[in-house]
């Protein structure tokens, strides 16, 4: 392939992207969830947003209609008027939370929600466990960026509905928008929750750059060129995400033991720490996994055989389950972490899920300063953390 056809292809390509670009940043230019840094947010934002969107009905005739467009638009239920339906935000089972739960005189519906997370282990499965003991019909959904599946096997196996804010929760925000027309600030208000929800699913004028695209790649031999250029992309994507790690693992400073470990899909720069156990020593770090971004985790591991440990030493050594007890509610964040192989907190550190956007923090030459400050973010907090456990394990 001539060198020449690369570079006709990436400039004709730029001058779409670059478009659609200007178009994209003339439609907002003020957003209050971006300016607080709530996007990404699953329970500051998302959660307790929706939860007040879905239960004011009683209230105010407005919010009535957004729990029937609710119920009609993302769930595909009829919505009767007649019926008394209770919202519950959290709500506690043995085992776990569920983020809404919506019940009437007959039916209830559970919806688990994960913004950049994914699913814990066997947590959709305890959940229809619980659902399944009730005298009602029962509907489990599972909410999402894309409408991804669930990813541990066991919550796959259930029956499990997926939903997605891209389409469902858009589609709905959108049918909101619409009927606010006389109460300007819940409209706005919705309005720039529309505008966050599409960028978190990279669905800002998407459809027109899309197909100005699929009509490039059409002409002449642009489609043979961009296959070879997407092998490259995806190549140099993992190349500058493990640069990026690399440069982490050498900017934070840490006396003992530290490493990268590459899994399935995922990514994880681990910190080792004696605690006085003789067999295991406490690991904790720094993971992204999948579509995810980075998420701090902590859990023990076999000194000889480096595997997790966790579950058993939370299970049968009472000093070590209440340090790490201790721990996460000197964060107060108990909620917010997931136990598996480690426990890893569900909250993601913001602009870090480099299968999107992201990446681009680390590739583009003129995001330099953008990337060094996302480093120097990720370092505080990953300092912050290892004070506290310093505070924790290792105090007699």
């Amino acid at each position: 392939m001539e060198k020449e056809e690369y570079i006709l292809l990436l400039s004709k390509a730029f001058g779409i992207i670059e478009k659609y670009d200007m178009v994209k940043s003339l439609e907002e230019n003020f957003n209050i969830f971006e300016i607080l840094n709530l996007e990404e947010r699953e329970v500051e934002l998302h959660s307790k947003l929706l939860f007040f969107l879905l239960n004011n009905k009683e209230k105010n005739n407005i919010y009535e209609k957004f729990f029937k467009y609710f119920l009609e638009i993302v769930l595909k239920e009829k919505y009767e008027a007649d019926k008394k339906y209770r919202i519950y935000r959290e709500y506690a089972i043995s085992g776990g939370r569920i983020d809404f739960y919506i019940e009437s005189e007959d039916i209830i519906y559970a919806i688990e929600m994960k913004i950049n997370s994914i699913d814990g282990e066997e947590q959709l499965k305890k959940y229809n466990d619980f659902l399944c003991k009730k005298e009602k019909k029962t509907k489990l959904y599972y909410l999402t960026l894309l409408g991804e599946e669930p990813t541990k096997a066991e919550n796959q196996e259930i029956g499990i509905i997926s939903l997605s804010f891209k389409e469902n929760v858009a589609d709905w925000l959108k049918k909101c928008i619409e009927k606010t027309y006389n109460s300007p600030l819940t409209r706005e208000t919705l309005k720039q929750y529309l505008y966050s929800v599409n960028k978190l699913t990279n669905n800002i004028q998407e459809e027109g750059k899309e197909m100005e695209l699929k009509a490039l790649l059409r002409e002449n031999k642009n489609f043979r060129v961009a296959s070879e250029l997407i092998e490259a992309v995806n190549s140099l994507k993992e190349e500058v995400e493990m640069e990026f790690w690399e440069e982490l693992k050498e900017k934070i400073s840490y006396d003992g033991k530290k490493i990268i470990n590459i899994f399935n899909k995922g990514i994880e720069l681990l910190f080792y720490k004696d605690i006085d156990s003789k067999n295991n020593l406490l690991c904790f770090g720094l993971g992204r996994w999948r579509e995810s971004g980075i998420y701090f985790l902590i859990g023990t591991v076999d000194k000889e055989t480096d595997e997790w440990t966790t579950k058993d030493i939370l299970e049968k050594n009472e000093d070590i389950r209440n340090k790490f007890e201790s721990f996460e509610k000197e964060e107060n964040e108990r909620n917010n972490y997931k136990r598996g192989n480690a426990n890893w907190r569900e909250t993601n550190i913001p602009n870090t899920n480099f299968n999107t956007d992201d990446i681009y923090i680390l590739i583009e030459k003129d995001k330099e300063v953008k990337k060094e400050k996302l480093i120097e973010e990720i370092i505080d907090y990953f300092n912050i953390k290892h004070e506290l456990i310093n505070q924790v394990f290792l105090s007699k």
